[in-house]
């Protein structure tokens, strides 16, 4: 019997504030005992603590080869083991290998998944890993200048979890704003996204690049206004180690956050080389 560790917690704890007495504690323990292959929960254990000893091991290897040795190794040993797949990408520098190496652990993922009855990618642990791997996988192609590739891959993000938890709407705007499509723009865009970088800058930029420069300069203001650090990261007086930021993620609102969405829209950046004259002069 695989044990499913969130819903063992939950139930072990479910009521245990109204137990009066140690005997009543003891019955509860006696009662999972018999619920519960504690001998295979041992197991499951051990196995995670080998995967990670294996995963750290690879992110703590000097030479790529003996990094992919153990996340292979770690792949091999727990095919559940995504992260596995995700580090080999990673630290691949072929572009075309890199996708590869995503799209053979995503189909293996996905029939893993289907195999074990996770068909529902709503607010799913189970699913999230294969939902990290496909927005992995768009942000890999917009580096590689596959735009379109990677729209159709947001978009299924969106459909298999329409809750959206990774943010594949606001990689949508930016390519829409990549294209110019002021119509798909606005398909997506709602007034929760008043308050989000990843909504206001593609949509500063759509107006920029349309020309609408009273829009432009009402956006902008938006974004000035919530995010205090906007200008000085334009003006580039503020030193701060970008990859230190994307390492250790970011603080929503700040600087570091400003670091790391731009970083992940790179594409849509090299495509207004002189954005931030527009900036200093719409600011005014």
């Amino acid at each position: 019997m695989k044990v499913d560790y969130n819903e063992f917690i939950n139930n072990f704890f479910d009521g245990t504030d109204s137990f009066d007495n140690p005997d009543e504690l003891i019955n509860h323990i006696e009662k999972f005992n018999q619920m519960y292959d504690f001998e295979q929960f041992e197991k499951e254990v051990e196995l995670n603590e080998k995967v990670d000893y294996l995963m750290d091991k690879a992110r703590k290897s000097k030479r790529k080869s003996t990094a992919l040795k153990y996340a292979k190794e770690a792949y091999l040993l727990c095919p559940s083991c995504f992260e596995s797949i995700l580090f080999q990408a990673e630290i691949e520098d072929n572009p075309l290998k890199r996708i590869k190496i995503l799209e053979d652990g995503l189909k293996k993922e996905k029939n893993r998944l289907f195999e074990n009855g996770h068909s529902n990618y709503e607010n799913s642990f189970e699913t999230r890993a294969y939902l990290i791997g496909l927005k992995t996988k768009a942000l890999y192609l917009l580096q590689d200048g596959r735009i379109k590739e990677a729209e159709t891959i947001c978009k299924e993000l969106i459909h298999l979890s329409s809750h959206d938890l990774l943010g594949a709407r606001y990689l949508l705007m930016a390519i829409y704003a990549y294209f110019e499509d002021i119509n798909q723009f606005f398909a997506i865009y709602d007034e929760k996204s008043d308050s989000e970088i990843g909504a206001l800058f593609p949509l500063f930029v759509l107006h920029y690049k349309l020309g609408n420069e009273k829009e432009a300069k009402k956006t902008l203001k938006d974004i000035i206004h919530l995010y205090p650090s906007f200008l000085k990261y334009f003006k580039g007086s503020i030193n701060l180690d970008k990859s230190i930021v994307l390492q250790e993620g970011y603080v929503k609102g700040t600087i570091s956050e400003l670091i790391a969405y731009f970083d992940m829209i790179s594409f849509l950046m090299n495509t207004i080389p002189n954005i931030k004259y527009a900036i200093e002069e719409y600011s005014k």
